[in-house]
């Protein structure tokens, strides 16, 4: 029974200190906890943790993007 909240409080510790920060604001959804790897002509790459912590890269059309956060910074597109 300790092990286990033991094991919640390392687990709650840790994600927040490897939280993904980015949020997206695309026309139709925010799409939040992310990290943006890049961001060209066409659009943004970004990648987020699943819930079996496994690593997912995604593409959004820049057409779609309003506005990005980046940790605590704002940039409008």
């Amino acid at each position: 029974m300790v092990n286990k909240y033991i094991f919640m409080c390392i687990t709650f510790i840790s994600s927040l200190l490897c939280a993904q920060n980015d949020t997206i604001y695309a026309s139709d959804t925010i799409i939040s906890s992310v990290r943006i790897m890049n961001q060209d002509d066409t659009g943004i790459r970004y990648f987020y943790l699943d819930s079996l912590k496994q690593k997912k890269t995604e593409f959004l059309p820049l057409e779609k993007v309003n506005k990005l956060v980046f940790e605590n910074t704002t940039i409008e597109v």
